[in-house]
């Protein structure tokens, strides 16, 4: 039985529990920075969005702004452009380098719109300028945050897939078994590492040739009807023995030509049919293992 290395088992696992955790992740109260210099618009801010469930937390510079971003992870930073220290752009420029992950509001009274456009060209989500309305400012916050999740999800279904398809990648790999496609002409499309441990014969051997160079004379019809194969179902074909020829003699040295031995399970692939039935043929994926009497001169 081939054991699954640690790398691809923790994969695994993470794959099956990545789910959960991140509705856990997304089921925790966002964590908002607010940065500006005037104490009163802090405090006000600060118990608006409280109010509204957020966990906030504040800075009263630009330089207090980057120590709380190394220190703790946020979701939304609110940042005031004129502050007593560095200019908030700086502080926005900061968090873009570091590719933090969080959405940025810009929060300002300058009223040139050449900042607005900066701020948005810089990677800002939105830019409001003082003073807005309560019911303005907390709808934008809660758009910017629906914004981060929706972009966080993506980021996740996109590493769960990667991560699946590695794992299949390798299971398929390292099965014991043939795995292999063949496109609507009968060639192959896609064979796993097995066809060359078991028949010597690569990727590179077989991919883009005709089934019919792995094929003992012998087999003729029978071979060509698994091969070929376009029933799905209970109606495909089912353990069918065949004898595939092989550059490996029995105990796995390199030989002429032998003959191993196989018993195949097939089916046909079919495109989607506007009228119910099946649509235009795409090829026969298939398997193959090899019988209890193992390889076998021919």
């Amino acid at each position: 039985m081939t054991k699954i290395p640690p790398a691809f088992e923790q994969s695994l696992i993470d794959l099956l529990l990545g789910a959960e955790k991140a509705a856990a992740a997304d089921e925790a109260a966002p964590c908002l920075l607010v940065v500006d210099d005037d104490a009163a618009m802090l405090s006000s801010v600060g118990r608006l969005l409280e109010g509204r469930g957020y966990r906030v937390h504040t800075a009263a510079s630009g330089r207090d702004a980057v120590a709380r971003l190394a220190q703790q992870p946020v979701d939304l930073l609110l940042l005031d452009l004129h502050l007593p220290d560095i200019y908030g752009f700086d502080v926005l420029g900061h968090a873009a380098e570091r590719e933090l992950d969080l959405c940025t509001i810009v929060v300002s009274g300058d009223s040139d719109i050449d900042a607005a456009i900066r701020a948005l060209k810089e990677g800002a989500y939105s830019f409001i300028r003082k003073p807005y309305k309560p019911d303005e400012f907390l709808r934008t916050v809660e758009n910017a945050i629906g914004h981060l999740q929706s972009k966080r999800e993506n980021a996740r279904i996109r590493e769960r897939l990667e991560r699946s398809e590695e794992l299949y990648r390798y299971l398929v790999d390292e099965s014991p078994d043939l795995i292999y496609t063949l496109d609507g002409e009968g060639r192959f499309t896609f064979v796993n590492r097995r066809f060359e441990t078991l028949l010597g014969f690569s990727g590179e051997d077989l991919l883009g040739r005709h089934y019919s160079v792995l094929l003992s004379p012998q087999e003729g019809a029978m071979a060509d009807h698994v091969f070929r194969e376009r029933r799905q179902g209970g109606r495909a074909s089912r353990n069918v023995e065949l004898r595939l020829r092989s550059r490996y003699q029995e105990g796995g040295q390199p030989f002429d030509v032998s003959m191993v031995t196989l018993v195949f399970n097939a089916f046909g692939v079919y495109g989607a049919n506007g009228g119910g039935g099946p649509g235009e043929g795409h090829g026969a994926p298939g398997y193959a293992a090899g019988t209890a009497r193992g390889a076998r001169g021919g």
